[in-house]
């Protein structure tokens, strides 16, 4: 009997045991510099199916590419005109409210890719790698935005031509910058792609360049992490739930508890 009794105290003892060692387990979080780079190439919460925004940015530019060919490549004024809206709803849909376009807009996406690697370089957090070289990513951001406004600029000359011939080289102008925006355009020939030159995939070479170097290592960030991140009133980020999970407790804000690079 007193077997059975020293049985079950020590039963209960290593269950208790076990539980003080699982309430001990760490968290590991990803940095804070990660879970925005995870924005821009993994998931965000308001995109299409919830892809990355440099994902949703070149679904929406192969769009552009494609109704600005078919542009140039019409003859019929109604025609040309019909590509460039279907371009324009791509580009933006609130310059045109219904076309092939996924429904987000590539300015917005871009806009957004570019932002959140910002946020990534002045992160408590970030590294020496993703300061310095995030910098080409948001140079490229900001010169291919850039040329999304001059194919809105011509994309409005277009719908206010008033000949096929006018449209038509206009169209032409067009379909030759939406293609820059996508695969950028070596002007020069020099082999290499300058930020006026380089476009959507240049900037998805300079980022896994970057993340390559990374050091500790870059892996791709969970969801459960990157839909919990929330900007504070003060500006400062914070996770919504600190253990990943679906609760609503607030943890310390940048530099706070170490489970994830100090947030």
């Amino acid at each position: 009997m007193r077997t059975v009794f020293r049985g079950l105290v020590l039963i209960g003892l290593a269950g208790g045991l076990a539980g003080m060692v699982s309430g001990c387990v760490t968290v590991q979080r990803p940095t804070i510099a990660h879970t925005h780079i995870g924005h821009t190439m993994t998931a965000w919460t308001d995109t299409p199916g919830k892809a990355g925004l440099l994902d949703t940015a070149e679904r929406e530019a192969r769009v552009v590419t494609q109704e600005a060919r078919a542009a140039a490549a019409a003859s019929d004024l109604a025609a040309i005109k019909a590509n460039v809206r279907d371009m324009r709803h791509a580009i933006d849909p609130r310059l045109q409210a219904s076309g092939p376009g996924a429904g987000y807009g590539l300015r917005r996406a871009l806009e957004g890719s570019v932002s959140h690697v910002r946020f990534a370089m002045e992160s408590a957090d970030a590294t020496p790698n993703v300061r310095s070289n995030g910098t080409r990513f948001t140079e490229i951001g900001e010169a291919v935005l850039y040329d999304v406004g001059l194919l809105i600029g011509l994309s409005d000359a277009v719908l206010g031509a008033g000949s096929a011939s006018e449209a038509h080289a206009l169209a032409q102008e067009m379909a030759r910058v939406a293609q820059g925006v996508q695969t950028g355009i070596d002007e020069n020939s020099d082999g290499q792609y300058s930020a006026e030159e380089a476009g959507l995939l240049q900037m998805r070479q300079s980022m896994e360049q970057t993340l390559a170097q990374e050091n500790p290592p870059y892996t791709t960030v969970e969801r459960r992490w990157l839909f919990n991140l929330i900007r504070l009133p003060s500006g400062a980020w914070a996770w919504r739930d600190p253990a990943g999970g679906g609760g609503s407790g607030i943890m310390s804000r940048e530099g706070g508890d170490g489970g994830g690079g100090g947030y």
